[in-house]
């Protein structure tokens, strides 16, 4: 049961006008526990469709599949950065924001998709009952948005613009369930009591393991973008853990801002996210000629080290339009190795250095127009 807002009467939990003064309940009540439940469970389902379906689309469709340093069932960073990985290069060279939206939405690898997805699978509930379903959707986009951003500008400030243009793209949903965790830690800590203080212990648990898996996987975990997302997280929880006002206008402000992120999360994807793969699939060709071209210099480097030329490829293909540079320093490097010249090594680091240049430009050369 529930009370109307205004004359106090007990009203079933769907009523829609209150028999005894009129008032229109759905704007004068917070969401039943029911109906939260519900929307609780959509929106779980929701995102982790999404992030599954994401991840094996990014397998099936990923064009160095089959390659040498490729798994079977896991994409290559090729396939993350059609996808939409957070490249420093493409976001701050290319204007290519959106991506700090997009990689929220990838996985490197599967055991990467089955700890997020687990992660994400427990606490949704336990945000959304604490929060409510609306500052749930709210505190997990925002999060996620300051993880991304937070490492992302750690890098662009700190890296050498060399080493800067050759990173790789952050992907994955860790900032925003780190959000969920620091929210729920803030509203344990300011509900108080036996639960909030073991929701709070179990919360700063949680963040403590993540830091310390962190520590000891530095090399592939985006640590900064969990602690930004943790940060974001606990900030917005802390406006977001006040007492839920049933009827007020705070709880409609939530609810229209959750739906505005939502509505504004598809515009973007239809808008940016969307037409750039397809673009990219339209000139696959390219992508494949880099990838030829990087298995090519592999090939000369292995005959450098063995003195072996019989590896070698015959002959290094004309590519698409805007690869002349490439295509020649690559010819330079193979013709130099077959010769076993004293400048081969020097030309292998040119062809080299041509590719890498070419490459870090790729997405905004060939698949913004």
């Amino acid at each position: 049961m529930i009370t109307c807002q205004k004359c106090r009467a007990l009203l079933e939990p769907r009523t829609r006008l209150c028999p005894y003064c009129g008032t229109d309940q759905r704007h004068h009540r917070a969401p039943s526990e029911t109906e939260d439940a519900e929307r609780t469970t959509l929106f779980g389902l929701w995102i982790l469709g999404l992030i599954v379906g994401i991840y094996f689309l990014t397998v099936a469709l990923d064009p160095a599949a089959g390659d040498p340093g490729t798994r079977r069932f896991e994409p290559s960073g090729v396939s993350l950065d059609m996808f939409g990985a957070a490249r420093p290069s493409l976001v701050e060279d290319c204007g290519q924001t959106w991506r700090l939206l997009a990689s929220m939405f990838l996985h490197a690898d599967l055991v990467h998709l089955a700890f997020n997805s687990i992660a994400l699978f427990l606490l949704i509930p336990i945000a959304a009952g604490a929060f409510g379903v609306h500052r749930t959707v709210c505190l997990y986009f925002a999060s996620g948005l300051c993880g991304a951003i937070l490492s992302h500008m750690w890098r662009v400030y700190t890296m050498h613009p060399v080493a800067l243009a050759h990173a790789a793209g952050s992907v994955g949903a860790s900032g925003a369930m780190c959000g969920l965790i620091g929210a729920c830690a803030v509203y344990g800590r300011r509900r108080g009591g036996a639960f909030g203080e073991a929701l709070m212990r179990r919360m700063i648990l949680w963040a403590a393991l993540i830091g310390v898996y962190g520590l000891v996987f530095s090399a592939r975990i985006d640590n900064l973008g969990h602690l930004g997302g943790f940060l974001g997280g606990a900030a917005l929880g802390f406006f977001a853990a006040s007492a839920r006002a049933r009827g007020g206008r705070t709880d409609r402000a939530w609810t229209f801002a959750a739906r505005a992120t939502v509505v504004a999360s598809i515009v973007l994807a239809a808008v940016f996210w969307a037409p750039f793969v397809l673009r990219i699939f339209e000139r696959r060709d390219v992508e494949l000629y880099r990838l030829q071209a990087e298995r090519t210099l592999r090939a000369v480097a292995e005959s450098l080290q063995t003195a072996k030329v019989e590896a070698l490829p015959d002959r290094f293909p004309d590519g698409p339009r805007g690869t002349d540079e490439v295509r020649d320093a690559v010819r330079e490097a193979l013709a130099a190795a077959r010769a076993k010249g004293s400048g081969a090594s020097a030309a292998l680091g040119r062809a080299t250095e041509a590719l890498a240049e070419w490459s870090a430009s790729l997405y905004c050369t060939h698949c913004l127009r």
